[in-house]
């Protein structure tokens, strides 16, 4: 019986991601990352492992939080990186956040009002 329950949790396609929604950025990488994980069982999703994967995919996110809709949504809640300064070096325009990571670089227009 615990070898049936734990093949339904964690192999049967009854938990199988279908829909997965970033809440916090309409990024176009971010969001390609999220299709990524479409069709993976929602339970052996791992927190560091996304965290790290959206923000390989988008350095501007500075933390995730996965909430998990039973039995076929997931929602990233995403908190982006909020600029500090700009750095000008070799034309090259550099956004540094709080803690001094650099998480954006060029010319982008999200900056420009900061």
């Amino acid at each position: 019986m615990v070898i049936g329950l734990g093949w339904f949790l964690f192999r049967s396609p009854y938990f199988q991601i279908e829909t997965v929604k970033i809440i916090g950025t309409d990024a176009q990488a971010a969001a390609g990352f999220a299709q990524d994980l479409e069709g993976k069982n929602i339970f052996l999703l791992n927190q560091t492992t996304i965290e790290t994967g959206l923000i390989k995919a988008f350095p501007p996110i500075s933390s995730v939080t996965i909430i998990r809709g039973l039995p076929h949504s997931i929602h990233l809640q995403v908190t982006l990186r909020k600029p500090k300064l700009k750095w000008l070096t070799n034309s090259t325009q550099s956004i540094i956040d709080e803690a001094g990571y650099v998480f954006d670089q060029g010319d982008s227009s999200d900056y420009q009002s900061f």
